[in-house]
């Protein structure tokens, strides 16, 4: 199964969020979705590390942001493409991310398993 996204870790320590993300979307014809995501969105989240199998997904949710990182308002369409704080929904995992978590890091928001 493909992922719905490409992602990319860009910086850390927002208010609103664990860390912030660069995403793209991928389009139906790249094998992604078909129908547009709103704020609001749920999906789990996997990314590259050292100790991460394929089946390894997290409860990591995105709190999308416009051009100028605002969030978006609840309900609302998001782009196929832009910016997102990260929110790890278990405080007991926050320490685990964030030691792995580095500039650069590739990762997907994944549904539909």
């Amino acid at each position: 199964m493909l992922p719905n996204t490409i992602v990319y870790f860009s910086k850390t320590n927002n208010v609103n969020s664990d860390f912030t993300v660069k995403y793209r979307f991928r389009t139906s014809q790249e094998g992604g979705r078909k129908t547009p995501v709103a704020q609001g969105y749920r999906s789990d989240f996997w990314y590259y590390h050292d100790e991460n199998n394929e089946n390894q997904l997290y409860m990591i949710w995105p709190i999308f942001r416009d051009e100028n990182g605002v969030i978006i308002r609840d309900a609302e369409i998001i782009r196929n493409e832009g910016i997102a704080g990260m929110r790890i929904v278990s405080d007991q995992w926050v320490k685990y991310h964030k030691s792995r978590i580095k500039i650069g890091t590739k990762g997907y928001f994944m549904e539909g398993l």
